[in-house]
């Protein structure tokens, strides 16, 4: 989940603190106005729910303190959620994406992408030529 911060952070730029496990820790986001946004936290779910509840807003205070420290508590609101997959619980260790293609599940045409958090979005374009290379 995501909380947002009324009014402007002093940073200009994204802040990730030390991952922490299951997660990259609660970071800093900056929209195209400018506009804060901390997020996500790490939280097992067995059930799927959207909503922002603020029972996690002092974890995110205590986060966020953690690297900015005179942090005004009171400009955070609940923002939105979604749910990341994983491709192992809390115990499982770490397990990076996956990739599967047809040499994999016997399917022509179909490509699954498994797991694909942030890094994905680093690597998009690397990830676009593997999956257009599985197609051909």
């Amino acid at each position: 989940m995501y909380f947002s911060y009324s009014g402007r952070p002093p940073f200009n730029s994204l802040i990730y603190p030390v991952p922490e496990p299951g997660g990259l820790g609660i970071h800093l986001t900056l929209d195209l106005a400018g506009q804060a946004r901390f997020g996500p936290d790490v939280e097992w779910v067995d059930t799927e729910d959207y909503s922002v509840s603020l029972s996690r807003l002092e974890p995110f205070v205590r986060g966020i303190k953690a690297w900015w420290p005179s942090l005004d508590e009171t400009r955070l609101q609940p923002a939105y959620a979604g749910i990341r997959p994983k491709l192992a619980g809390p115990d499982g260790g770490f397990a990076d994406f996956r990739i599967e293609g047809p040499e994999q599940h016997g399917v022509g045409g179909v490509v699954n992408l498994f797991g694909i958090e942030s890094p994905g979005l680093t690597s998009c374009l690397a990830i676009a030529d593997l999956v257009a290379a599985k197609l051909t």
